[in-house]
C-alpha cells in the first residue's frame, strides 16, 4: 500500500478540489446557456406571434374601413320609384342612389341629370321627369311673357302719354312735353319713335337716351 508523503497528500487534495470545482464550473455554464438558448427560442417566438397577431389586426381594420368606409346621409325625390332619405358609403355616385330607391319611374327624364355626380352628406337629390320639364318651359314661357309686358308696361306711348308722363324722359320737361302734345294733335299721332326728332328741342342725343323707353 502507498504512502503519501504530507507535502504530496497536500498537492493530490489541491489537483482534486480543482478537478472538482472546474467540472462544477463547466457543468454550471452548460445549464446556463441551455436556460439562455432557450430563453431566447421562447423570446423570439413571443416576438414574432406578437409581430403576426398586430398584422393581422391591421388588416382586419383596413378590411372593415374598405367594407364600411364613412358614411353620408342624403335624399332622393321626383320620378324615383321610392323616394326617400338613404344611407350610403362617401363619394357615392347618383346612380347608386337611385338604384338604392330602386331605379326611375317609367317618366323620369335621366338625359337631364348627372348620373355620375359625386353627393355629398345632407344633399337632395331630384330625379327630373318629361312632366316636369314641360311645366318648367311653361313657367319660363310665362316669366318671358310677364317681363315682355312689364317692359312694355314700363315704356311710355307717344300716342296716348298725358303731360306729366312725357316728362318722365330724359331732359323732356314742361315745354318739351307741351311740344310734343302739339306735334301729336297736328300730325294724328306718331308713326314711328323716331319721328319725335321731328318736335323742336329734341335732337339725336335726347332721342338716343330715350328710344328705349318709348312706345306707338
Amino acid at each position: 500500500m502507498f504512502k503519501f508523503t504530507k507535502k504530496e497528500e497536500i498537492i493530490l487534495l489541491v489537483v482534486i478540489i480543482t478537478l472538482i470545482i472546474g467540472s462544477s464550473l463547466l457543468i454550471v455554464k452548460h445549464v446556463m446557456n441551455s436556460d439562455s438558448e432557450a430563453k431566447l427560442t421562447v423570446n423570439k417566438e413571443n416576438v414574432q406571434s406578437n409581430l403576426n397577431q398586430l398584422d393581422n389586426q391591421d388588416k382586419q381594420e383596413q378590411e372593415e374601413h374598405k367594407n364600411n368606409g364613412d358614411k353620408i346621409l342624403v335624399q332622393i325625390g321626383g320620378a324615383a320609384k321610392k323616394p326617400g332619405v338613404y344611407k350610403l358609403r362617401e363619394g357615392s355616385r347618383i346612380f347608386q342612389l337611385l338604384e338604392k330607391a330602386e331605379g326611375p319611374t317609367s317618366e323620369a327624364d335621366l338625359d337631364n341629370i348627372n348620373l355620375a355626380k359625386e353627393m355629398i352628406d345632407g344633399e337632395k337629390i331630384i330625379i327630373p321627369s318629361e312632366s316636369m320639364e314641360e311645366s318648367k318651359e311653361n313657367h319660363e314661357e310665362i316669366k318671358d311673357r310677364s317681363s315682355i309686358q312689364d317692359n312694355q308696361s314700363n315704356k311710355i306711348n307717344l300716342n296716348t302719354a298725358s303731360k306729366k308722363e312725357l316728362q318722365k324722359l330724359y331732359r323732356v320737361g314742361p315745354v318739351l312735353s307741351e311740344k310734343i302734345i302739339q306735334y301729336r294733335n297736328q300730325h294724328g299721332g306718331f308713326d314711328k319713335i323716331d319721328e319725335i326728332k321731328k318736335v323742336s328741342g329734341i335732337g339725336d342725343s335726347t332721342y338716343l337716351r330715350n328710344k328705349d323707353r318709348l312706345a306707338i
